[in-house]
């Protein structure tokens, strides 16, 4: 049984190594151990009474649910952080829950309503803190814009979608933040493949893919390479794409994550793919 210390400052220095270590884990593509720092700090902060901290864990709870295929337990878990009182009143704290809850609408499709959520989400950042991770593993303000894209282009949105894109990655090659923008890179590359642009999507999700590699980013590995695999099916280069496919599933069921099994098939089929958003 874990030892819970009496002392409020190191329940709290209990609670944020869990949280640092969350960070790492998601990194490198270690869902299962992020789950169970998420889940032990919980209780934790609970039993603190602190509210920023139970904010966090509530927000990477509902990231780690988004990626695990539980979008639905997602948004239930990020309508619960809106409701404390610190999320309400800090901006930083806010425009985290707004992120994670706007990536679980997407993932479901709620396109409506998670353009509404990241919009404000993109709002609330100023833009002299544009680079900031507001404790994080991303940019928010490439992370938001990033999922802004994902859904603008599910729409039919392409021109403000690509506005989006544009801005993203200009403020993640500023920043030097390879997570940030391989996200950023990935979602640009969608929106011209749901465009049927793949001259123009294989670039961009190559250059994502091996950053991924340069950087040792593991974690974005099974959306790019699937979504690079798709590209080059659907510009009938399948020699190309069936290696791109298979390793998108393989990395996303050895990393835990739900797997892009439906791209696979129906790329491996020569039908044009849409797929979900990560």
């Amino acid at each position: 049984m874990t030892h819970i210390p009496d002392s409020s400052d190191k329940l709290a220095e209990e609670i944020d190594l869990h949280l640092d270590a969350r960070n790492v884990l998601f990194l490198l593509g270690d869902s299962k151990a992020v789950a169970e720092h998420l889940q032990a700090a919980e209780p934790l902060a609970e039993r603190l009474g602190d509210e920023q901290r139970l904010a966090r864990v509530l927000n990477f709870l509902n990231s780690y649910y988004g990626l695990a295929g539980d979008p639905e337990r997602a948004i239930e878990i990020g309508k619960r952080a809106l409701k404390l009182g610190v999320i309400q009143a800090d901006a930083a704290s806010n425009t985290v829950t707004y992120y994670y809850l706007g990536a679980a609408y997407n993932k479901t499709g709620q396109y409506d309503l998670a353009i509404e959520v990241l919009t404000r989400g993109v709002k609330n950042i100023s833009d002299d803190r544009r680079h900031e991770r507001f404790g994080t593993a991303a940019v928010l303000s490439v992370i938001c814009r990033s999922h802004l894209v994902q859904c603008l282009a599910a729409t039919g949105r392409f021109t403000e979608g690509a506005l989006f894109g544009e801005e993203g990655v200009r403020i993640g090659e500023e920043v030097e933040h390879p997570t940030s923008l391989i996200h950023m890179l990935c979602s640009v590359g969608m929106l011209h493949l749901l465009k049927g642009d793949c001259d123009q999507a294989i670039p961009i999700l190559e250059k994502g893919l091996e950053l991924c590699r340069s950087a040792n980013i593991p974690v974005y590995v099974p959306v790019v390479a699937s979504r690079l695999g798709s590209a080059y099916a659907n510009a009938k280069r399948a020699a190309e794409a069936l290696p791109h496919l298979e390793e998108g599933v393989e990395s996303s069921a050895a990393a835990g994550r739900a797997a892009f099994g439906v791209e696979y098939r129906l790329a491996r089929g020569g039908i044009s793919v849409l797929g979900s958003h990560r």
